[in-house]
């Protein structure tokens, strides 16, 4: 009775763990419509000024940005990383979703872009993970 019960526990144990890897590692393309669309401007005027109000409205919510890229580069962890006009200094930080397989010259300084994925908040910028092009 002991082996049929951790067997059992096994089971969940492997499938809780296969539907958390997958959906982790979902991209946007099935999460339909974004919740907000909203410019690279606008986004971080509203974080910069009610940070706390911001959190509320854009906080773990798939987020359309549309906004002039300032700088395409790799992160520390070698993903992908598009930068997009927001203030003086700071703007919105896009992560691009399985950035591997995208050509980094795809995306150019100055060009007018929109891209879509889930906000994590902010820090200097605002921070939009697993982006992918919206449009």
């Amino acid at each position: 009775m002991k082996k049929l019960i951790f067997l059992l526990i096994l089971v969940a144990a492997i499938a809780g763990g296969l539907y958390f890897f997958s959906e982790f590692n979902r991209g946007l393309e099935g999460a339909g419509k974004a919740d907000h669309q909203i410019t690279a401007t606008k986004i971080f005027e509203e974080f910069d000024n009610d940070e706390k109000a911001a959190n509320t409205k854009y906080l773990d919510k798939v987020v359309e940005v549309e906004g002039i890229i300032t700088e395409v580069k790799k992160n520390k962890e070698g993903k992908l990383t598009v930068a997009m006009e927001g203030g003086m200094l700071f703007g919105v930080t896009c992560e691009m979703f399985e950035s591997d397989k995208i050509d980094q010259n795809k995306f150019k300084k100055g060009q007018k872009i929109k891209l879509k994925g889930v906000c994590t908040g902010f820090l200097s910028d605002v921070v939009l993970v697993r982006c992918v092009e919206a449009g």
